[in-house]
């Protein structure tokens, strides 16, 4: 083989070493991070009987408001289905992050989750910094990128090498 193939087939093989681990583990933390929505009608289940009309969000935020006094509401999401819950995502005094669950009938909080508890909050953590930081994800991308275009270079190069240069006695010669 030429030293060409060898010095790509190299940089592939370490390449893959590498970056599969990680690879893997954005697969299963994705997976996980994927199906957050299911996962947390299943494991925190905040359903309600409709009755009426839903109060309105100003109403539900205000419940929430005067149970959780000066923590600071980042987020609201309305019920997907009309008998779940509205999640209202807040943070508190002391930098807890709280998804509570209101009733959107009677604008009653009927629980809390500490969103850093969770099942999904190490896959999300995990997903996002891979345990090494921002510029280890931005190495981890750039080698993403890498790989397959070494694999493809090495099929090329074999294509190459089996197809024209073994069949063509002159090329082997001067290509060796």
């Amino acid at each position: 083989m030429s030293r060409f193939y060898r010095v790509i087939w190299r940089w592939h093989f370490y390449a893959g070493i590498f970056v599969i681990p990680f690879m893997l583990m954005l697969a299963v933390t994705g997976g996980i991070y994927l199906f957050k929505p299911p996962l947390d009608a299943a494991f925190y289940p905040q359903h309600v009987v409709p009755e009426g009309q839903m109060r309105s969000l100003t109403e539900q935020t205000a419940a929430v408001q005067s149970t959780f006094g000066s923590a600071t509401i980042s987020k609201v999401v309305p019920p997907p289905a009309p008998d779940r819950s509205t999640e209202v995502g807040l943070t508190t005094i002391d930098a807890q992050s709280l998804t509570v669950f209101v009733n959107p009938y009677t604008a009653q909080v009927l629980g809390q989750r500490n969103d850093e508890s969770n099942l999904q909050y190490p896959a999300v953590t995990l997903h996002g910094e891979l345990l090494l930081g921002k510029p280890a994800v931005a190495i981890m991308a750039i080698l993403g990128i890498i790989f397959p275009f070494a694999g493809i270079s090495l099929v090329a190069v074999l294509l190459l090498d089996f197809l024209i240069i073994r069949r063509i006695p002159a090329l082997e010669k001067v290509l060796g």
